[in-house]
């Protein structure tokens, strides 16, 4: 079977192998087509409208390009074109396992002990190969599953870095749905990253693990462009993911969903139209989104410190909601402090060594914080008293967190 090209607006024609093609013609991958990459965003922007299978094709092109440009400057890795196309393979089945409204249904729908997006991906991925009767062997499923959701010492390894970096966040996935986003929302501050796609070495480093391991790693030149992947992040998490008023849209959609799980509808049935279909659907909520009656924001503040995990969030007392969310250049640790550089005297002949540097020594530009977490009260009664209260209590919110902070 020859190789087919789909044109993408992002990458332009991308080219699919014969095995690549009867993975797309699943119900497994078509169901992609109705979950939209940005959630309830497009309740906002309304150019939001673009998929999870769009913007999985264009993840599996960029894990073809890395690796192509791997095979080019390190002969020695031996990476042969079935290893290019098994990279390329979970970048396609990367987002399997996602719910209705993007994060949304992992976020606030399902239980704190059931598996995420990622487990699920896997697994539906696996049960894909033997329902379908995909041509790949054993180790070959590891290694795509693996490659979407490494685990263990697979974070300190080259090869499960490409599509979910879970070492330093810097993989393809975020590179193309950055691009994507900001291509379909209309922003001008997307960002150029051709050269941390063709730039990247596989270095030797001193990893967490006890051992060297063979890490990627980008020249030392880049550290600002890498610090603009992240602050683009931010601004779009800012901005857009994060909008209050696409937060307000999002507080039904989570009742709704919630709903559809109580009635049993499977998962493969779980998509954005299921949730606003109307004969499957909460018919009150759907009204409430159809009048855009949702929650109204009273007030939000950055929270200067954040306090310990004492209650959920968002949580609802009475017709208010209380509601903090955690924004930044990602989870965890400061993503720019865990990515590896190499020098310009690192070369073939010399040795692929890398090492972290200290971020806010590349530019004055890059903040010592990553992270902060902004504060938001809604109300879900929308008469002038309703309002009135929700203000006066916001000013006893602020209040009580402005004090937390003073306290060390």
């Amino acid at each position: 079977m020859a190789e087919s090209k789909i044109f993408d607006p992002i990458h332009g024609f991308i080219t699919i192998s014969p095995l690549m093609k009867r993975i797309l013609a699943t119900p497994e991958m078509h169901r992609l087509r109705d979950l939209k990459q940005l959630g309830a965003t497009s309740y906002v922007f309304p150019g939001a409208t673009h998929t999870r299978l769009s913007h999985s094709i264009g993840v599996s092109h960029l894990a073809g390009l890395v690796m192509t440009v791997l095979r080019t400057n390190h002969p020695e890795l031996a990476i042969r074109e079935r290893d290019i196309e098994l990279a390329r393979i979970a970048g396609l089945v990367h987002d399997l396992g996602h719910g209705p409204y993007s994060h949304l249904y992992d976020d606030r729908v399902i239980g704190p002990e059931e598996p995420k997006h990622e487990v699920r991906g896997c697994k539906m991925f696996r049960e894909m190969v033997r329902k379908y009767q995909l041509q790949l062997r054993p180790q070959e499923v590891d290694m795509v599953t693996a490659m979407v959701n490494p685990s263990g010492e697979q974070i300190h390894n080259w090869r499960y870095q490409i599509v979910a970096n879970k070492a330093c966040q810097v993989d393809v996935d975020k590179i193309d749905y950055l691009q994507r986003d900001v291509y379909y929302l209309g922003l001008k501050y997307g960002g150029e990253y051709s050269r941390l796609l063709t730039e990247g070495r596989v270095c030797w480093v001193d990893s967490v693990v006890g051992r060297p391991t063979r890490e990627i790693a980008w020249p030392e030149k880049l550290q600002y462009e890498i610090f603009s992947l992240f602050a683009t992040r931010y601004r779009l998490h800012k901005q857009v993911y994060n909008h209050p008023v696409v937060k307000a849209h999002e507080f039904c959609l989570v009742e709704i969903m919630r709903g559809l799980r109580r009635k049993g509808v499977p998962f493969m049935q779980l998509t954005d139209a299921t949730v606003l279909c109307r004969t499957r659907a909460s018919a009150p909520m759907l009204q409430t989104l159809a009048n855009r009656d949702v929650p109204k924001l009273v007030g939000e503040t950055v929270k200067q410190r954040k306090p310990g995990p004492v209650a959920p969030s968002p949580r609802t007392i009475l017709d208010l909601i209380i509601d903090e969310v955690k924004i930044g250049f990602g989870g965890g640790e400061n993503p720019l402090a865990r990515v590896n550089y190499y020098g310009p005297e690192c070369n073939q002949a010399a040795g692929w060594y890398a090492r972290l540097l200290d971020p806010q020594k590349a530019s004055f530009c890059i903040p010592a914080l990553h992270e902060e977490t902004l504060l938001r009260l809604y109300t879900t009664d929308r008469s002038r008293e309703g309002i009135a209260r929700a203000q006066d209590h916001w000013k006893q919110l602020k209040n009580t967190y402005a004090l937390m902070d003073t306290v060390e």
